[in-house]
C-alpha cells in the first residue's frame, strides 16, 4: 500500500530493535528496509512501558516494526518483522523470506526459520522444516539453492524435518522463541 493522506512514511535501512535507524538511510526500490512514519496525531510512549518507549521514535519518525519492500511506484509490501531479523555475515535476513520458499516445496507443510550463533558469521541460518513426503535435509538444501528468488546467503545452513507442529500464538503467528527452544535446545 501507501501513505495515507495524514502520514508520511519512509522505508529506512533495517537497524534492528535495540539500535535507533537513521530516518535519513531511505532504501532504494527493490530492497527492504523498516518502515517509519510521522502524523500529527501519532502516539508517543507507551502508557506505563517506559523500557518501550524508548525505542518508539526516533528524530520523531514513529518506529513501526514493520520490515517491508518498496517498489518502484512506491508502493508497499509488508514482509516481516525488525524482531525477527537475522543478521548474518553483516546481511539482514527476513525468516518469512526463506519460510516462503521452503513452504513452496511440495512436501513441506510448514517451516519455521530462526537464527543460531554463530562464531564467524553472527549468526546462521537455521530452518524446521514440518514435511507432508520423503524429504531429506540434502533435498531442501538443494531446494533452496536452486531457488531463483532465495539468495545464497539466506539459505539455511542447518536443517531441522519434523512432522511436528510448531509453537503459535493464539492469532497463529510462530513463536520463534519456542521453536528455538524446542528443537535446537541451545
Amino acid at each position: 500500500g501507501t501513505e495515507s493522506f495524514t502520514w508520511e512514511l519512509r522505508v529506512v535501512e533495517s537497524t534492528g530493535p535495540e539500535v535507533e535507524p537513521d530516518p535519513t538511510a531511505t532504501v532504494d526500490p527493490g530492497e527492504t528496509g523498516e518502515v517509519i512514519g510521522r502524523s500529527p496525531g501519532m502516539a508517543t510512549e507507551y502508557v506505563g512501558r517506559p523500557h518501550e518507549s524508548e525505542h518508539l521514535t526516533v528524530d520523531g519518525w514513529l518506529r513501526t516494526g514493520d520490515v517491508a519492500r518498496i517498489d518502484p511506484d512506491g508502493l508497499l509490501y509488508i514482509v516481516d518483522r525488525v524482531d525477527n531479523m537475522i543478521v548474518s555475515g553483516g546481511e539482514n535476513v527476513y525468516p518469512q523470506e526463506v519460510e516462503g520458499v521452503l513452504t513452496a516445496h511440495e512436501d513441506v507443510s510448514a517451516a519455521a526459520v530462526v537464527g543460531r550463533e554463530d562464531e564467524r558469521w553472527g549468526q546462521r541460518i537455521a530452518a524446521v522444516v514440518a514435511v507432508t513426503g520423503d524429504v531429506t535435509e540434502a533435498d531442501l538444501d538443494a531446494y533452496c539453492k536452486a531457488h531463483d528468488e532465495l539468495a545464497d546467503f539466506k539459505r539455511p545452513r542447518e536443517y531441522v524435518i519434523t512432522r511436528e507442529s510448531f509453537p503459535r500464538t493464539s492469532t497463529g503467528k510462530i513463536q520463534r522463541g519456542d521453536v528455538r527452544t524446542k528443537f535446537f535446545e541451545e
